[in-house]
């Protein structure tokens, strides 16, 4: 069964929301036509020093000047230092106060309800991202110990390292992962090429062709889970089978050696087990003992009714179990006699 990993910021909730609030608050519903290219500019201005407030090159306060100043500036809008910082105490606070958008709530009830385990792999500073987490009550979906956040591990997105993490602490192999995100370069890419499987949520119509799946609403992924979820209950239902098989010939195996010491009760009790086991019973001995049973007039089905594909139908099966030990136990000493021929 898969495990999944969200990015933060952009995917399980959306920061634009939080500077829309803001931007009305602090600008008191001005420059309301450049709300969105304002909003796109900061994000840009950030990324531009991420790494720098990462390593702590810059201080947070410069972090933050940078991003609000500069990308205000950017749409003619000037601001000083101080409202710069001002800025992010509103965005900051109206961040605090965001609920979570019911698709998403939608997409983490049934992704929790159908895949082994669900973490985060975001960007940014620890107690900053965790509060995050706990404000949005992701905590009763994300499992604590599968948050991977850059600023407890020394290395950021796209780095392949913290995926290497992330893998790690839920100790599976890459292709049992799948991560979401909105950046394709930061989520996609490098998950991708790791052998991750990868959801884009293509928030801003960017034009590169994705990886693997691309959505632009998170109320498209379930249909994406339910895909992933097909492809696993088949991969356990095979592997079940190859099980069954396995303890089936193991089963038959074992009965022919009691047959061959004259421990026919015993012998007995095998083959009704194999039959239990549910595995595909097409050997030599097997088609033997069927044979017999049918030359004894315990059964009275055609070659084609009893076999479909590899292995016995339900329906014989069913008719095999309800023989009794010693209909059973006749054929095994038949057989056993044949043999000694």
């Amino acid at each position: 069964m898969k495990t999944i990993y969200f990015d933060l910021d952009d995917t399980l909730f959306f920061r634009k929301d939080a500077f829309s609030i803001a931007f009305d608050n602090f600008f008191q519903n001005k420059y309301s036509d450049l709300k969105d290219t304002a909003n796109d500019r900061c994000r840009i201005r950030g990324d531009e020093v991420f790494y720098q407030a990462q390593n702590e090159t810059i201080t947070t306060e410069e972090n933050y000047i940078y991003r609000y100043q500069k990308g205000f500036s950017d749409v003619g809008i000037e601001i000083t230092k101080e409202q710069a910082l001002e800025f992010y105490n509103s965005y900051q606070n109206a961040l605090d106060n965001l609920k979570l958008n019911p698709d998403v709530i939608s997409m983490l009830q049934y992704a929790k309800a159908n895949f082994e385990k669900l973490g985060i792999i975001t960007n940014g500073e620890s107690s900053h991202q965790r509060d995050k987490i706990k404000n949005l009550g992701l905590d009763q979906w994300i499992d604590s110990d599968l948050i991977v956040i850059s600023g407890e591990h020394g290395c950021a997105k796209p780095d392949k390292h913290l995926f290497e993490i992330a893998a790690q602490k839920a100790n599976k192999k890459n292709n049992d992962l799948i991560i979401i995100g909105d950046s394709l370069q930061n989520d996609i890419i490098p998950a991708y090429e790791m052998g991750w499987h990868t959801i884009w949520i293509n928030l801003y119509e960017e034009t590169t062709q994705p990886p693997e799946y691309e959505v632009k609403y998170v109320k498209e992924i379930q249909t994406i889970f339910e895909f992933y979820k097909d492809v696993d209950d088949v991969k356990t239902q095979q592997t079940n089978d190859e099980y069954l098989k396995d303890e089936a010939d193991e089963l038959l195996e074992s009965c022919e050696r009691e047959i061959e010491q004259n421990n026919f009760d015993e012998a007995v009790k095998k083959f009704k087990a194999a039959l239990s086991a549910n595995g595909d019973q097409t050997s030599f001995f097997f088609s033997n003992v069927i044979w017999l049973l049918k030359e004894q007039e315990k059964i009275n089905f055609t070659k084609d009714e009893i076999y479909s594909g590899n292995g016995i139908t339900p329906e014989s099966r069913e008719v095999l179990l309800s023989l009794t030990d010693q209909d059973i136990k006749s054929a095994l000493e038949a057989y056993a006699e044949n043999n000694k021929k």
